[in-house]
């Protein structure tokens, strides 16, 4: 009995110095030094919250980003007159013709100018309509375009005519899609056998790029300037190369001889073309 205590003892011993030990080489023992410890600072006080309004309350805490809403660019106004009309009885052909001018009177580009005209007989019955797009596809600030309307059936003598005309804005890209750097150098007009006046003239192309398919308008005014006669044509060359010129011959007109024989005061020449 007195050797098992004896030999627990030991035991114990031992595990206790195995302990120390371990626990000096760890650091844990009695001699170790430990970091100090900052003292634990009490929480800072928030400042205090202002009270919000109703209004104020409504009003969203965060910020959230948004797209930039479209707003579209308003187009110019298009507006165009009609500035001078003549109309006359075709008896030939028993038909009313009317021939005139419309004028940009705006400050932008117009395109697609619609004429429209009413005749009625002096029985205040309407006996015709008509609507007609004038040749020249772009019409600058103050630009005048001539037109021609037929109002078909029979042309009472005793008639009276009501014409008017509307546009649209030109699109950007349209400004510069047509060659307008065409000027008539020289011409001269005649009196052909069927009785209507031919006019002969040259054509210079003043741009820098060529003209293509190049449409000549004249214009005929007395010496009041009331447009009396109309006639078109297209230039001899269908291409035309820059600083270059090309001949033409206008035939086709649009008014009786008689309405202009001896009348003509001087003539104008509207020239427009594709690039």
């Amino acid at each position: 009995m007195k050797r098992f205590v004896v030999v627990f003892l030991a035991i114990g011993l031992m595990a206790l110095a195995c302990f120390t030990a371990t626990s000096l080489l760890a650091g844990d023992g009695p001699d170790s030094t430990e970091a100090p410890q900052a003292e634990a600072q009490p929480p800072e006080k928030s400042a205090a919250t202002p009270t919000r309004t109703p209004e104020e309350r409504l009003q969203p805490t965060s910020t959230f980003w948004l797209p930039p809403v479209w707003t579209p660019t308003p187009e110019p106004v298009a507006e165009v007159q009609v500035v001078q009309t003549t109309s006359y009885c075709d008896d030939l052909e028993q038909l009313l013709r009317v021939i005139g001018l419309v004028q940009n009177t705006g400050e932008a580009d117009v395109r697609r100018i619609r004429v429209f005209g009413t005749a009625w007989g002096a029985d205040g019955n309407e006996v015709a309509l008509e609507q007609i797009s004038p040749t020249l596809p772009l019409v600058r600030p103050d630009e005048i375009v001539p037109f021609e309307l037929v109002l078909p059936g029979e042309a009472p003598h005793d008639y009276t005519i009501d014409v008017v005309a509307e546009a649209e804005a030109a699109l950007p890209s349209e400004q510069d899609s047509y060659h307008r750097e065409l000027e008539v150098m020289s011409y001269e007009y005649s009196l052909s056998p069927g009785g209507y006046y031919e006019i002969r003239g040259e054509v210079r192309n003043t741009g820098e790029t060529e003209a293509i398919l190049v449409r000549i308008n004249a214009m005929l005014f007395d010496a009041a300037g009331t447009l009396i006669g109309l006639g078109h044509g297209f230039l001899q060359d269908p291409v035309v190369p820059a600083r270059s010129t090309s001949p033409f011959q206008i035939e086709h007109w649009n008014h009786p001889a008689d309405l202009v024989k001896d009348n003509i005061a001087r003539i104008e020449f509207i020239l427009h073309a594709n690039k």
